[in-house]
């Protein structure tokens, strides 16, 4: 009796299974077919069919093929999900970012609270002005840190920024210098030889500098200080950049056998040289303490080859004009005589580039500068007289100096004024 009970309870058993599994096999068959219509999948396929029927030796159970459609159910509704709508991706990324970055954030951030959909203004800051000469200092010591932790950083910052753009290498000032034998000869006929050059304006006739043209009289005027037996030019001139005014004061002299060049820069940094140069002998070279503007205490620095000086400052101490002035180098000119006193008033525009090819390096030397100057503009205006006697030269030009590594432009003036056949007196130079 009891065993009869059992078979039956084990029957009912069995037939809820069967039961169980009829609803479940439905389920899935649904779930399948809805599969395989959203993943274009013939889920009555023969090669589907054969794959799933394909006897093995370890043959799936029913469950184990069910679960396996299940699975793949699943895995194809989330691929087509994110397919669909990329932004959840996108979304939990950054939602993951959010959460990483608060956690490392420090302790002492935890008090403060953000509102949610609220920008927080930050706090303005405010500037206060500064002085230039602490933006001087600031930048120089930027450029030193800048060239010393880096050597390619500074000189790449020279060759672009401070550099000049005229290769003054590549170009011979003789190629621009018009020899005064050839003016002598093509305005004075009279004058065949060279013996006669000192004393050519014994050959001029009834010329006047309005019978030859502007650059020839400049240079006749010019050959003829160079004939003098003493001379005193007196410079007084100054230099302006970033609003600052550097004053230039300087002095040639010549008597007896002897030639100097005094010059005196003297602003928020000053530069003094006097240059002694006698005869054939070396060129001795003094530097200026308790600079002052139209002195200097001059003390012996050096001696050196009047060649070596030559290149050193493009000219000797003997020179009239560090311009080069002919007609390869000017651009355009103009003289007019001023009838009251008789003079005649020459003004040119020159090259900024042939004509200063000697006066650069007096510039850079003169000016202390860290790299050659770069011309922008030449304004040369000479006043003679009748008998080609210079009286006032006066330039104006503009250029790039660089100093403490910054490259300014500069805008200066200079007046010169000539007397010839003076007494001439030189200022006490120290030795030793």
């Amino acid at each position: 009796m009891a065993k009869n009970h059992n078979n039956d309870k084990t029957a009912s058993k069995r037939e809820n299974n069967n039961k169980l599994n009829k609803q479940s096999s439905n389920k899935t068959s649904e779930e399948a077919s809805v599969f395989g219509e959203e993943n274009n999948v013939d889920l009555n396929d023969n090669s589907l069919s054969q794959e799933v029927d394909k006897p093995s030796a370890n043959q799936a159970s029913e469950d184990e093929i069910l679960e396996e459609i299940e699975n793949s159910m699943k895995e194809g509704v989330y691929r087509k999900t994110e397919e669909i709508r990329p932004e959840t991706k996108e979304k939990q990324e950054t939602t993951a970012l959010t959460s990483l970055s608060q956690q490392d954030k420090p302790a002492t951030d935890a008090g403060k609270k953000v509102k949610k959909g609220k920008k927080v203004k930050k706090a303005k800051k405010n500037y206060e002005k500064t002085t230039f000469s602490h933006k001087m200092r600031v930048l120089a010591t930027l450029m030193v840190l800048g060239i010393f932790t880096g050597s390619g950083l500074g000189v790449w910052y020279f060759n672009v920024n401070l550099k000049s753009n005229v290769d003054y290498g590549s170009l011979s000032a003789a190629d621009y210098i018009k020899p005064v034998s050839t003016v002598l000869s093509t305005n004075f006929p009279a004058i065949t030889s060279a013996s006669q050059h000192k004393d050519w304006l014994d050959y001029v006739g009834n010329k006047t500098p309005n019978d030859v043209s502007a650059v020839d009289n400049v240079l006749l005027a010019v050959h003829n200080a160079s004939l003098a037996d003493s001379f005193l030019f007196t410079g007084n001139g100054k230099a302006i950049s970033l609003g600052i005014t550097q004053t230039v004061y300087s002095q040639r002299r010549h008597f007896d056998n002897i030639y100097t060049f005094e010059s005196i820069s003297k602003g928020t940094i000053s530069v003094a040289n006097f240059d002694y140069m006698e005869g054939n002998k070396d060129i001795e070279i003094y530097t200026g303490q308790n600079i002052e503007q139209k002195n200097a205490d001059w003390h012996f620095n050096r001696q050196i080859s009047q060649n070596d000086y030559e290149a050193l400052t493009g000219s000797l101490p003997s020179g009239i004009t560090p311009y080069i002035i002919s007609e390869k180098t000017i651009l355009s000119s103009d003289m007019k005589k001023d009838e009251e006193t008789g003079h005649y008033v020459i003004t040119f525009n020159l090259d900024p580039v042939t004509s200063i090819l000697n006066y650069y390096k007096e510039v850079r030397r003169t000016g202390g500068l860290e790299a050659d100057p770069e011309f922008y503009s030449v304004k040369y205006t000479a006043t003679i007289d009748s008998r080609w006697n210079l009286i006032t030269t006066e330039v104006s030009e503009s250029y790039k100096a660089v100093k403490f590594g910054m490259g300014v432009t500069c805008n200066g003036t200079i007046l010169i004024d000539y007397q010839f056949n003076v007494d001439v007196t030189l200022p006490p130079l120290i030795k030793g």
